[in-house]
C-alpha cells in the first residue's frame, strides 16, 4: 500500500499544483473554507448517521467526524460510537481546471457495544487507510454544478470482540475478528446548489471478501464566505 500511494502522490505532484478542490465532489474550499457535512450511510449490517466539520486552505484539507453507527438485529442489535479524522491535498493542472486529484490518509476508531452478540463481547475496531480520490466538473451553471468522483481506498483494519477479563473472541459473522487489509472503490456524484450546499449519494464497493457494499447520502454546507 505504501509504494502504491508513494507513487499516486508523485504523479499528482508532477502533473500540477495545489488548489481549490473538486475531488471530494462538494464545493471548493476557496468559497468558504468551512464546510460543515451530515449524512447517512447504509451497508448489509448496519446503519450510520454522521457528521463532520471540514476545513481547507491552499490545497491542504482535513475533516473530523462523529458518527452513531446502529447495528441490525442479525448482528449486535445495538450501537457503536464511531470518530475519525482525515487530511488530504488537493492537485489540479491550474485554477481552471475541471479535473482535481487528491491524496489522502485517514483513521477511524469504533467502540462498542459492550454486549455484542447479547453477552459481555465488547466490541472495538481501529482502521486507518490511503485514498486517491479524482473529481470532475462536468457541468455548472450560475445556480449549479455537477462533480462527479471516483476513489480508491486500501488500508488495514482490526476489529476485536472481548471480555472485560481480556478473553478475545476468534471470529463473528464476516466482519471479526482479527487483522485484515481492504480494499474500496468509491463513486460518487456531487450536486452543488447555489455554490454553497451539495447533495452527494456515494457507492463504495468492496474488493476483499470480507467488505460490504455501502450506500450513502450526504449533504454538504459552506460556512460563510472569504
Amino acid at each position: 500500500m505504501r509504494s502504491y500511494l508513494s507513487s499516486a502522490l508523485l504523479l499528482v505532484l508532477l502533473s500540477g499544483t495545489a488548489t481549490g478542490q473538486r475531488c471530494l465532489g462538494h464545493q471548493t474550499f476557496r468559497l468558504a473554507r468551512f464546510h460543515f457535512g451530515a449524512g447517512v450511510a447504509v451497508d448489509k449490517y448496519a446503519q450510520t448517521y454522521g457528521a463532520d466539520l471540514r476545513y481547507g486552505k491552499a490545497g491542504v484539507f482535513g475533516v473530523v467526524e462523529a458518527a452513531l453507527k446502529t447495528w441490525g438485529a442479525e448482528t449486535f442489535d445495538n450501537e457503536s460510537q464511531e470518530l475519525g479524522a482525515t487530511v488530504g491535498i488537493s492537485f489540479s493542472r491550474d485554477e481552471m481546471s475541471r479535473l482535481s486529484v487528491c491524496p489522502m490518509v485517514s483513521y477511524r476508531t469504533l467502540d462498542g457495544p459492550d454486549e455484542a452478540a447479547g453477552i459481555a463481547w465488547h466490541y472495538h475496531e481501529n482502521l486507518f487507510a490511503g485514498a486517491v480520490s479524482l473529481g470532475y466538473l462536468l457541468s455548472q451553471s450560475e445556480s449549479w454544478e455537477i462533480v462527479p468522483t471516483l476513489a480508491l481506498e486500501m488500508g488495514t483494519t482490526n476489529p476485536t470482540m472481548k471480555t472485560p477479563a481480556g478473553t478475545s473472541l476468534g471470529s463473528y459473522s464476516t466482519f471479526c475478528c482479527g487483522e485484515r487489509g481492504f480494499t474500496t472503490v468509491t463513486t460518487g456524484f456531487g450536486l452543488v446548489l447555489g455554490r454553497a450546499v451539495t447533495i452527494l449519494p456515494t457507492v463504495a464497493i468492496p474488493l476483499d471478501e470480507a467488505g460490504e457494499a455501502a450506500y450513502s447520502l450526504r449533504i454538504v454546507i459552506g460556512l460563510g464566505r472569504d
